[in-house]
């Protein structure tokens, strides 16, 4: 079957990715967009762009029968989920295919049997694949955990088996760790108790997190490697690339790059174990499978992601394949050798750094606000997949990514001069960004000489550790700006979306120029097209501009934007002076606020508790990242505002402190020398 129209059930830079693609192969795209999203340029990218109403992803981007429905009403033959929200929902996936449409990715029982991480290491293992040393039931009692580390070793990991994108992974470092942790649950453990006693044997709780974690050893100075797969109908397998993606923070990727320098064996092996994998669930799309690869080259399988992945980009670049359109050739039965390029043997190197409104010099804080200006870098191997244009509005609700620099050349050193020479050109101001991170980590003569040196802590053991910089003799933080100044705004809860789609670009497949947002043209064109909503449909309106010019005098509006078209001028915030996440988010010595809107995922106090500065009283979750909170004293928590799950407004004070008292001090300092 043919495949002549999908909807897209995603935003950003990989709905426009996707989109692309689409227009490329002879193909009609339809795409649905959040509230916070209306008048977005990748959206415009699509032949029809549907509103869905709604401010959060539960009510957009996660609403499986409205996108059902919407994808039927427009006569969508397939639906592509991209990465993230419905990509790896089983249930999703069937009600696709049982409502007759091709669901561009693996079938509900491979997501299944894939999905859960334990059941995927149980799948593992039965097929000889390695595994890190690990469980594969949820943990019951605390005394499991303190025997599984006394045979593995500290440190270990807590990983819940739903987990992804670095969530849902607590490292316990040693006993006193794991003493904490049951503390914060509310389980008082002592160390010099016997680990058969009643207080270890103690069932964790029901309501608890940890009661579907299973365990799994930490490899320390291990390396995360993928290996990018597809099988398609007949059960041909291509790995098409491997990639290392051990620059990370956090256990989430910020540089990725393809191919990985392995052993030949390590290599060999595998493409073995992935193969076998995706044979035993009878996988059918595009996939990757992630393992650790420690200093001895030995291999341990992590887990599958059962979609495209955020850096497939740099697979693209040293394959010359189009990883998207062959998706859609494997679903419309095509085989493997019939549509892959006579010799698709990985040609020189790539790299892909994802530029996020993450602020460095706040400890990566995630930060919305209005991008009020881009400069795209350009030149030979370079490509942007972005995921807003200038003018556009980085809603909170959702992620921090601005766009991927996708940087490609005949070798690693090349393509890592090349990226520094792409961050030098590129300009983003109106909210701060992490580009001058990658300045600093491509110029550090470990990253950029030897990969194989890089393990997945090393960022934050050197770039993002204080001491480290410290010693180094590096300013205590990164700066937080690249090129222009980033300056937060204030649109007055207004989404600032572009005027003219023409005038708004978004990086194309191949940067030929830059774009950037920029006063009236000398000359105003007569007519320009913009962007209206009709029946919650996206809808494009030429118009004459000189008459809507004098249309808009009429009614005293003023300012110009693009094409001539006056709007209202947005209003300018002062600069945001705020310090670090890590300390006193909200400026006030005496309250942990909320540094932006968020979830508060755990607070691990209580009243009436001594901290002390700089540990930990509470986790946010924002924007898809989940930012610890610091005490910005020694004091007692005298006033606990929040509760676990509340969502909170940018400053809401979530904790109060009062003085400790000299007799509270000294309590305190007994505790702690005991401990």
């Amino acid at each position: 079957m043919q495949i002549t129209k999908v909807l897209v059930a995603n935003r950003g830079e990989i709905a426009a990715r996707v989109f692309r693609t689409l227009t490329e192969t002879g193909r009609q795209s339809v795409a649905i967009y959040a509230t916070p999203d209306r008048g977005s340029a990748w959206s415009q990218l699509a032949d029809e762009a549907i509103h869905l109403p709604g401010e959060s992803a539960a009510e957009t981007y996660l609403n499986g029968p409205e996108i059902l429905r919407i994808a039927q009403e427009r006569g969508a033959q397939a639906i592509h989920p991209g990465y993230g929200f419905l990509s790896e929902n089983p249930e999703f996936a069937a009600q696709v295919v049982e409502a007759g449409l091709i669901w561009l990715g693996p079938s509900a029982a491979a997501i299944t049997a894939l999905g859960d991480k334990a059941e995927a290491r149980a799948l593992a293992q039965s097929l000889n694949v390695g595994t890190i040393p690990g469980t594969n039931e949820p943990v019951r009692t605390w005394a499991e955990i303190r025997a599984f580390a006394q045979t593995a070793g500290y440190p270990i990991l807590l990983k819940d088996p739903a987990g992804g994108g670095g969530r849902g992974i607590r490292e316990l470092a040693d006993l006193s760790a794991l003493i904490q942790l049951a503390a914060d649950q509310g389980v008082k453990l002592a160390a010099e108790d016997a680990p058969d006693q009643d207080s270890w044997g103690q069932q964790i709780g029901a309501d608890s997190a940890l009661r579907t974690s299973f365990l799994e050893k930490r490899l320390v100075g291990a390396r995360h490697i993928e290996t990018q797969c597809l099988r398609d109908q007949a059960g041909n397998f291509w790995l098409a690339s491997t990639r290392d993606c051990s620059v990370q923070r956090r256990n989430q990727k910020l540089i990725e790059e393809a191919p990985a320098f392995l052993p030949p064996h390590t290599e060999t092996q595998l493409r073995e174990w992935s193969e076998k994998l995706f044979q035993a669930v009878d996988y059918v799309g595009a996939g990757t499978c992630e393992y650790l690869v420690d200093k001895d080259g030995n291999a341990y399988f992590l887990e599958v992601n059962p979609r495209l992945q955020v850096e497939h980009t740099v697979t693209e670049a040293v394959t010359g394949t189009d990883l998207v359109a062959l998706q859609l050739a494997i679903a419309e039965g095509q085989a493997l050798p019939q549509v892959l390029p006579a010799d698709p043997t990985p040609r020189g190197h790539a790299l892909q750094l994802r530029i996020t409104s993450e602020d460095p010099a706040r400890g990566l804080l995630p930060t919305g606000g209005t991008v009020s200006e881009i400069k795209w870098p350009a030149g030979p191997g370079i490509r942007i997949d972005a995921a807003l244009a200038p003018g556009e509005t980085i809603p909170t609700a959702f992620d921090s990514l601005i766009a991927k620099l996708i940087i490609s050349a005949p070798t690693r050193q090349q393509a890592v001069a090349r990226a520094l020479r792409a961050l030098s050109e590129l300009q983003i101001a109106g909210v701060p960004n992490s580009a001058s991170l990658y300045t600093e980590l491509l110029s550090d003569a470990t990253l950029a000489g030897d990969p194989q040196q890089i393990h997945t802590r090393w960022l934050e053991s050197t770039h993002l550790d204080p001491a480290w910089r410290e010693a180094q003799g590096l300013p205590a933080t990164p700066s937080g700006t690249s090129g222009m100044a980033a300056e937060a705004t204030d649109t007055a809860g207004q989404h600032v979306g572009p005027a003219n789609a023409a005038g708004q670009q978004i990086g194309a497949a191949n940067a030929a120029g830059s774009a950037t947002s920029s006063g009236p043209a000398e000359s105003a064109p007569t007519w320009a097209e913009i962007q209206i909503e009709l029946g919650g449909k996206l809808q494009s309106l030429a118009v004459n501009t000189v008459q809507l010019r004098e249309a808009l005098g009429l009614c005293g509006v003023g300012g110009q934007n693009l094409g001539g078209v006056p709007v209202q001028p947005v209003r300018r915030a002062r600069r945001n002076t705020v310090g670090s996440a890590g300390g006193n988010a909200g400026g006030k010595d005496n309250a942990v606020t909320a540094p932006m809107p968020a979830t508060l995922m755990k607070l691990p106090v209580e009243v009436g508790q001594n901290v002390q500065a700089g540990e930990l009283v509470a986790l946010i979750e924002a924007m898809k990242m989940e930012q610890p909170l610091y005490a910005p004293k020694d004091g007692v928590v005298s006033e606990i505002l929040a509760q676990v799950g509340d969502s909170l407004s940018s400053g809401q004070t979530i904790i109060t402190l009062a003085d400790q008292t000299k007799e509270n001090a000294t309590d305190e300092g007994q505790v702690n020398d005991a401990r």
